[in-house]
């Protein structure tokens, strides 16, 4: 245990250093989010918390193509940065933001035209909100842009404050609004401003760069193309696997049973998120690592460790306390479910885990990976069509699901550098 601690906290350790400290404040803006949710939950009329819920579900699926932006942004700025090559960086961001405000006003705008449609399709009487939306759904696509900026540059001080602030905003702001009336307009309120400052505090590190005089022809279009149709893959193809099991539910399930499923969903999905700050710090640092031609694997293994390290004591607690965790935040209703708890958590600890995996993976311009994935989610897709009679069996289909992706791809990692480096030693 000594060891694994001097290994961990070493002071040449910067992964493991900094991967703590912003976690601590991403959890910080994480716990806003939550208690946000929580708090909408309860202040709005059922009515207005089922539009809440079916915009937040496509501003999510939106919000997973926008990734691939912010994977491209912090890829190609960490490289610049390595070979210390600062007006590319200008150039490339400026460029970046002005391709992305285009293609992201045509979706603002065609939102905005089939705003009646939309509120049609979903029941809704009230067009506003979908306006909203559309606003929202404009920097959703902006901030990657920034935000990949600022991550590729290693500024984790303004990645701290944009996890912090913005989400800190829309729990205030938000429950303020709809406390004084506004309802549904007040909550998506909350979250446009929270949007617009997650714009605005990550670009602020970008200014001095802004400053650099030159500029630069070289495009890298095709270079970029190459790089983000696998992201994109491995991005969507990602979201199927950890969304997908929700909507099938809601397809197969009896009412109880799918809303079990949707409240252990929303207990287990705490692990996922709570390593979300070792691939910020992680990614960076490979891409760098890799540019230079340095090995890389020991940045994954210390990225991995800290992950489970993080999320393995949020499983304890599933298999210890499950039914006091579920009647404190889900409610009393749902104790029955409580036995299933401890699969679902350690489903998200083997997803925490392949999302490292991921993003060690796309930082490295590796792309076998993918092909796990798209297996992955057929595979998730078909079990789930065939075994659905009870929430159980569903969760029992992702655990092996995220064990086999997990087991997979450490071996596609692992099992080449172990083989060359036993054939180096033999030598």
């Amino acid at each position: 245990m000594k060891r694994i601690l001097a290994y961990l906290f070493d002071k040449k350790n910067e992964v493991v250093v900094t991967s703590i400290i912003l976690m601590f404040v991403t959890q910080i803006g994480n716990a806003f989010n939550y208690f946000f949710q929580f708090a909408m939950v309860r202040l709005l009329p059922v009515k207005a918390w089922a539009e809440f819920g079916s915009l937040l579900s496509f501003l999510l699926i939106v919000a997973a193509s926008s990734s691939v932006i912010l994977s491209v942004v912090c890829k190609y700025v960490s490289q610049f940065k390595a070979n210390n090559e600062d007006v590319k960086i200008k150039v490339f961001v400026l460029n970046s933001a002005k391709t992305v405000i285009a293609f992201s006003l045509t979706v603002c705008i065609a939102i905005f035209i089939s705003r009646g449609f939309i509120a049609g399709y979903l029941n809704m009487s009230d067009t506003r909100p979908i306006v909203i939306l559309s606003f929202i759904i404009f920097f959703s696509f902006l901030y990657p842009v920034f935000f990949g900026a600022a991550q590729g540059l290693q500024k984790f001080f303004y990645i701290g404050i944009t996890s912090l602030i913005p989400s800190f905003l829309k729990f205030s702001t938000g429950i303020l609004l709809v406390y004084l009336g506004f309802g549904l307009v007040g909550a998506l309120g909350g979250y446009l401003m929270a949007s617009f400052f997650m714009v605005i505090i990550p670009a602020i590190p970008m200014f001095a760069y802004f400053k650099k005089k030159g500029d630069v022809c070289e495009k890298h279009t095709k270079e970029i193309l190459k790089y983000i149709l696998p992201v994109a893959l491995a991005t969507q193809t990602f979201a199927v696997i950890n969304y997908i099991d929700v909507f099938m539910v809601k397809h197969y399930l009896i009412k109880e049973e799918a809303g079990l499923y949707a409240a252990l969903t929303v207990l287990g999905r705490i692990i996922l998120f709570f390593p979300g700050p070792v691939g910020i710090v992680l990614f960076p640092k490979v891409a760098e690592a890799y540019t230079l031609k340095k090995d890389t694997t020991h940045l994954l293994a210390k990225g991995l460790l800290v992950t489970f390290l993080i999320c393995f004591p949020g499983v304890v607690i599933f298999y210890f306390f499950p039914e006091l965790m579920i009647k404190i935040l889900c409610g009393a209703k749902y104790i029955y479910g409580a036995n299933l708890l401890i699969y679902f958590g350690l489903a998200m600890l083997f997803y925490a885990l392949t999302t490292i995996m991921m993003m060690y993976n796309l930082a490295c311009h590796h792309t076998k990976f993918i092909y796990t994935f798209v297996v992955g989610a057929v595979l998730q897709v078909c079990l789930i069509g065939v075994f659905h009679e009870t929430a159980g069996q569903v969760i029992k289909i992702v655990l092996l699901n995220g064990f086999l992706l997990l087991m997979i791809n450490l071996l596609i990692v692992f099992y080449p550098f172990k083989k060359i480096r036993g054939e180096n030693q033999s030598e």
